[in-house]
């Protein structure tokens, strides 16, 4: 069987960036609601009561506050991540 072609360096630092960040925006929304829900005990009666509650009171874009600030903390994380994994997976001979 043919083996894949080895990735670039740039191509796995931007594969990994690209990863993190699809991630970070997509989690967005559950992350918002999970930290409200921790900072105000007893506000909530669940999950789903903290999502309509804010959405209510502060719209859709409620759930996206702070996006920008934790997809440039998460794209060059993702991005070292990626390429460490893969660079030790080449260098420990480890087949996909």
């Amino acid at each position: 069987a043919a083996s894949a072609p080895a990735a670039s360096i740039g191509g796995m630092w931007a594969v990994g960036a690209a990863a993190g960040a699809v991630a970070s925006i997509v989690t967005m929304p559950l992350d918002v609601i999970k930290t409200r829900w921790m900072v105000s005990p007893g506000k909530y009666t669940g999950l789903f009561d903290v999502a309509v509650k804010t959405y209510g009171n502060e719209g859709l874009r409620s759930f996206f506050k702070g996006v920008y600030a934790r997809v440039a903390q998460k794209i060059p994380s993702s991005a070292f991540f990626f390429f460490l994994y893969e660079m030790f997976r080449t260098l420990l001979g480890v087949q996909r």
